[in-house]
């Protein structure tokens, strides 16, 4: 994706030196939610095949497919410019009928797509997203916020700065793109969709990205030189070089970080616990956080998962956690400290207090800690309940 970028996209040299630097460039996508690396690189793809996508449809609309088949923002994103491509193809004078016949391709892989992709709405994940809250509500509550953490910092934490930058935001991509209507059109179809998708059903600090990769594929594919000169009169440019230092500053120091302190407890904690698991001892965890130990072993080491994965469904056996210390009293315990509660359920709070209460375990705390952009440290640590005698 990078690679893309700094050899296909127009942008000044300065631009490309700073963009790979940046926050969800260098460190979210490089280093924790790396899937989303492979949607950069087939976003920009797109943007070197947009000026041609009439004259090269079938190339256009297997990239745009890949991209849609990347990550629920993906899909979002794609049926925005396969709606414009549709839309165009209408007025096309030339390879019409074959257009046609690709856009026709498309829309069934965007079926397919969708198919697969959506989710189970009782799982938890969905369970505890889709709130009773109106859609009103939850647009005017989330907009500010994920706008604000896409493009500028997650440490704003008052509603009203939230608000104030939601309009900057507004205002440094509109500008860009105010003298041409339809390329306006085009941006706002990009941006709100996947806005509303944000505000009403999921999102995360990590989704955030995207606002700022689309703020990037939409200057590429209407791409302004002029708007690249005088600093000295050009209240946007400076907006863009303040957005790209600051983005690379968050994005060096997060790496730094990453390189000189744990990221997980899940290698420590498997040390402490070797020993357990080579005899056979009876292991749960609870959440899962318990699963970055599992990487460090052949087979699942869990009594109480069914799998070495999480599985992300209400009722399965990760969540029983009450008869494994009522009926077993197993002899490790593994649980994330600041995350009790986390399955959505109290049980997982009275299991822990019910392993506290018993005083037959000895305690034992990894600590980790991630750091995200502009946020407090992000703790994953780990505490190992070891039964006493062992």
């Amino acid at each position: 994706g990078v690679g893309i970028f700094l050899f296909k996209s127009p942008f000044p040299n300065w631009v490309k030196v700073l963009f790979p630097f940046t926050y969800f460039v260098l460190f979210q996508y490089a280093v924790v939610a790396r899937q989303y690396s492979i949607g950069m690189g087939l976003l920009f793809l797109l943007a070197t095949l947009y000026e041609k996508r009439h004259d090269k449809p079938l190339l256009y609309a297997f990239v745009l497919c890949l991209f849609a088949f990347s990550s629920a923002p993906g899909l979002l994103i794609s049926g925005s410019l396969y709606f414009f491509f549709l839309c165009e193809t209408n007025f096309l004078k030339e390879n019409k009928m074959k257009n046609w016949i690709v856009c026709g391709g498309i829309f069934i892989f965007f079926a397919i797509c969708l198919w697969i992709i959506f989710p189970d709405l009782q799982t938890y994940v969905m369970s505890i997203r889709m709130k009773q809250i109106p859609v009103f509500e939850k647009v005017l509550i989330c907009m500010p916020s994920f706008v604000a953490q896409g493009f500028f910092s997650h440490s704003v934490f008052v509603s009203l700065a939230n608000v104030y930058l939601l309009i900057i935001a507004v205002m440094f991509v509109g500008y860009y793109f105010y003298e041409n209507k339809k390329q306006l059109l085009i941006i706002a179809g990009l941006y709100v969709p996947l806005i509303l998708f944000y505000s009403i059903i999921y999102y995360a600090k990590w989704h955030c990205g995207y606002l700022l990769l689309l703020f990037f594929f939409g200057m590429w594919i209407f791409y302004h030189p002029k708007k690249f000169e005088n600093l000295k009169d050009n209240i946007w440019l400076a907006f863009l070089i303040l957005l790209l230092v600051v983005q690379s500053a968050w994005g060096i120091w997060c790496s730094m970080y990453d390189v000189k302190y744990r990221y997980s407890a899940g290698q420590k904690v498997s040390e402490i616990i070797a020993p357990y698991v080579q005899t056979q001892k009876q292991i749960i965890g609870s959440s899962y956080w318990a699963v970055s130990v599992q990487p460090y072993f052949a087979s699942n080491i869990y009594s109480n998962f069914e799998r070495s994965f999480w599985q992300n469904k209400n009722g399965v056996k990760e969540k029983q956690l009450l008869p494994f210390i009522s009926e077993t009293m197993p002899d490790v315990v593994i649980v994330h400290p600041l995350q009790i509660g986390d399955l959505g359920a109290d049980q997982e709070i009275l299991f822990v207090q019910k392993i506290k209460d018993s005083n037959a375990y000895d305690k034992k705390t990894v600590s980790a800690k991630m750091m995200t952009k502009g946020e407090p440290l992000e703790d994953h640590s780990i505490d190992v309940y070891i039964k006493k005698g062992l």
